[in-house]
């Protein structure tokens, strides 16, 4: 009996010290790319299509408020037809929860801005877009396209499963 339980003290022991070594390179990897993965989360896609062929692939970026009190997103459109990837032109109109954008902005593949974010592409056109603050704590973006139609990318302000559950609880006065 007494080998037996100093076989279990040896076991336990050589697990304790190989999980907490791959937990330790864990952690030091997630730490390094928190920024990377807290703006995937964060991150949608829409696709167009015609003829089974992707002409208009839009990812876009919740940021969050801006000083301005603005929601900020960097969207990145990638359209076959160079026309059609300008947004706010008649080929692409965005809106976020009923609301058109205050500013579009631009950004070269260069920016700062652009170094977390996790679908960049040299084809792809970036623009910081600011549209007026929105109270609700779910967002929805809405692009419409005269000649594909139109589709939506839903994002939260906080993380989409506390939206489920705020849901569910019970309001408290």
């Amino acid at each position: 009996m007494p080998y037996y339980a100093a076989i279990v003290m040896i076991l336990m022991l050589l697990l304790d010290g190989c999980s907490s070594k791959t937990e330790k390179t864990f952690l030091q990897s997630f730490e390094k790319e928190k920024n990377y993965h807290q703006k995937l989360i964060k991150t949608e896609k829409l696709q167009f299509y015609e003829d089974n062929l992707t002409k208009i692939l839009l990812t876009a970026t919740y940021l969050g408020e801006d000083k301005a009190g603005a929601e900020s997103f960097i969207v990145g459109i990638y359209a076959d037809d160079d026309t059609a990837a300008i947004p706010g032109s008649d080929h692409l109109k965005l809106t976020l929860n009923g609301k058109h954008p205050l500013k579009i902005e631009p950004l070269s593949t260069e920016d700062d801005a652009l170094k977390n974010l996790s679908f960049i592409s040299e084809w792809t056109s970036y623009y910081r877009i600011s549209f007026p603050h929105v109270e609700s704590k779910r967002l929805e973006m809405k692009v419409v396209t005269p000649r594909f139609g139109s589709g939506r990318m839903h994002f939260a302000k906080i993380a989409k499963y506390m939206i489920e559950v705020l849901k569910k609880r019970p309001a408290t006065f």
